[in-house]
């Protein structure tokens, strides 16, 4: 969300439009960069570096995502960590990069974490991403309702417990090692689902996921019905004992360690019951 301020010169005489726009970063809790340089909590900020030259990947400017759009895994993710904003205005240097940008100088705004959805939400107008989102090891403990990644988004190692109702993630959803015992209704994900090492011991029916399907080393004891894996189903280690009727499985099937009786195999993306080990060799 873009804002015009009007700029005035000392004699209060209006002049040139400013149109002010923002960037989303993080620091170290000292307000260190990984290059060295310090961020204030708040106020001015310039970079004594700068450097206008598109070419440059390294320093040269103050970097961030533009708008909270691009890479979130070049952000700090090392708690504890300063949730920054920078608005700034175009005209005074900015250089654009696949995944994030750099600007000369800004105005720097503080964000609590536990605030950080709710000024995205007021500066963006919606919590509706096109890329990747990657919070894995910060501090982040909650996500917003309605919140819409377009890509992939790894909570790996962050204290969630919980998803919010109606998430939606484009990509594959990365929670192994989290807290989440439990996946909300209406959760989409167009990619891959890990829930290895989590504490989950149900799945909601009619469960579609685009990828990948990892439950290995969870408390799972059956699947739902209508459940639908567009990638491969990882079982391994869990306490399932069969598998239900209508099973659709994309790829592969990894049955070993657990208790299912029979054997199994992919059929034109349907689960089969054999009664010999076919993947071994055995006949008939």
């Amino acid at each position: 969300m873009l804002k015009e301020m009007v700029s005035r010169n000392s004699a209060g005489t209006e002049e040139t439009p400013m149109t002010i726009d923002w960037m989303l970063r993080t620091c170290a809790e000292n307000g260190k960069s990984s290059h060295g340089f310090t961020y204030p909590t708040a106020g001015a900020v310039e970079a004594p570096d700068w450097d206008p030259n598109p070419n440059r990947a390294c320093g040269g400017g103050l970097h961030g995502l533009p708008r909270g759009e691009g890479n979130w895994s070049l952000l700090r993710h090392d708690e504890p960590i300063r949730w920054q904003i920078i608005f700034y205005d175009p005209a005074d240097g900015v250089v654009h990069s696949d995944k994030k940008i750099r600007i000369r100088k800004g105005t720097v705004e503080t964000v609590p974490g536990e605030d950080l959805w709710d000024r995205l939400r007021d500066l963006r107008g919606n919590l509706k991403f096109q890329g990747d989102i990657d919070l894995s090891g910060t501090g982040i403990t909650a996500l917003p309702e309605g919140l819409h990644v377009g890509g992939e988004l790894d909570l790996r190692g962050t204290g969630i417990t919980a998803l919010p109702e109606g998430l939606h993630v484009g990509g594959g959803l990365y929670l192994r090692g989290t807290g989440i015992t439990a996946l909300p209704e209406g959760l989409h994900v167009g990619g891959g689902l890990d829930l290895s090492g989590t504490g989950i011991t149900a799945l909601p029916e009619g469960l579609h996921v685009g990828g990948g399907l990892d439950l290995r080393g969870t408390g799972i004891t059956a699947l739902p019905e209508g459940l639908h894996v567009g990638g491969g189903l990882y079982l391994r280690g869990t306490g399932i004992t069969a598998l239900p009727e209508g099973l659709h499985v994309g790829g592969g099937l990894d049955l070993s360690g657990t208790q299912i009786d029979g054997q199994y195999i992919v059929k034109r993306s349907r689960v089969v019951k054999v009664k010999w080990n076919r993947l071994n060799g055995d006949t008939p």
